[in-house]
């Protein structure tokens, strides 16, 4: 049985990101993944996501900011560019009131936007088909993350650092003890003195005893034929309206997966009866800009007990009752 400081099962934005601090921090750390790396099967491939910092509450907007440090910091140690900035736009009926909580949290948390009548966003904007009633806060910090290629970045730079990245290997036996685990996969045994569980869709699978209130949703991403030619068409119909030069014609797509929790926050925590088991998920379709950040937090939890980083009510009590 080869033995290790840390596992990390799953290899998705949380899970590379937490393999990537791991080993950073000197742990011989080893990394599962179930499918090939880079595989479309969950919920952190593709040609982008969105990075913003625009939240309404001040929480999320610092995380933001601190998962922008280290995306950044990612590339300054690779290379390789993780945050293509195109500015970002939020809109709001004028007198609608849904601009001022996000304008408040960046104001708050240090970060800043620029308020814009619908004129304005179609003088600057003229993509977009604005009506007089909508006004806009833009965010020249908004960015747009590569997916698959951070992902790839995270994993290359965590190999480099020296962890130990297997893919193919889906867990047939996962040994929870008192003061470590064990992993069997097709190809071997793993012990380590701690485990990162970041199975995305599979969390549940993975860890069925905590019963998880996860739902498990799709999501499509198009680039603008495909089997479910009537969703694909309404979601066209709809973009269309704010950007009416958009082409009809889909030039491709892809299926992504969402792991909601019912709150919509995230799920980071140790595990309530084995500590040293972290457990990271629950993204929600709102976790990749901050992976970098979450995988650092599953790490200081899984090495320190306790981080220091932002969060924003991650943990498992959040779900009792549910």
């Amino acid at each position: 049985m080869q033995r290790f400081d840390a596992i990390v099962l799953g290899a998705g934005v949380i899970g590379a990101a937490a393999a990537y601090h791991l080993a950073h921090r000197g742990a011989r750390t080893l990394v599962l993944e179930r499918f090939a790396f880079g595989h479309a099967h969950g919920s952190s491939h593709g040609g982008s996501r969105i990075f913003r910092n625009a939240y309404p509450d001040v929480a999320h907007v610092r995380m933001a900011l601190a998962a922008d440090a280290l995306w950044t910091a990612l590339e300054d140690e690779t290379g390789e560019r993780s945050l293509q900035r195109t500015g970002g736009l939020d809109f709001g009926v004028v007198g609608g009131g849904e601009l001022e909580p996000i304008e408040a949290a960046l104001r708050q948390a240090g970060s800043g936007g620029e308020r814009l009548t619908a004129a304005e966003v179609r003088a600057a904007f003229p993509v977009f088909a604005v009506p007089d009633d909508v006004e806009a806060l833009f965010q020249a910090s908004a960015a747009i993350v590569p997916a698959s290629c951070a992902v790839a970045t995270l994993l290359r730079a965590a190999g480099a650092a020296g962890a130990v990245l297997r893919d193919g290997e889906p867990v047939e036996r996962l040994d929870l003890g008192a003061d470590g685990v064990s992993v069997a996969t097709p190809m071997g045994r793993y012990a380590a003195d701690r485990l990162v569980v970041a199975t995305g869709p599979w969390l549940g699978e993975v860890l069925p005893d905590l019963a998880l209130p996860l739902h498990v949703e799709q999501q499509q991403v198009l680039y603008v034929a495909v089997g479910d030619e009537a969703r694909a068409a309404a979601t066209v119909a709809a973009v269309r309206h704010l950007l009416p030069g958009l082409s009809a014609r889909l030039v491709g797509y892809q299926t992504c997966l969402y792991t909601k929790t019912p709150d919509e926050r995230f799920v980071l925590d140790r595990h309530p009866e084995r500590p040293h088991v972290v457990v990271a998920g629950g993204g929600s379709g709102h976790a990749f800009e901050f992976g970098p950040l979450l995988g650092a937090i599953a790490a200081d939890l899984a090495l320190d007990a306790a981080t220091a980083r932002p969060t924003a009510g991650f943990g498992l009590g959040c779900f009792a009752g549910t």
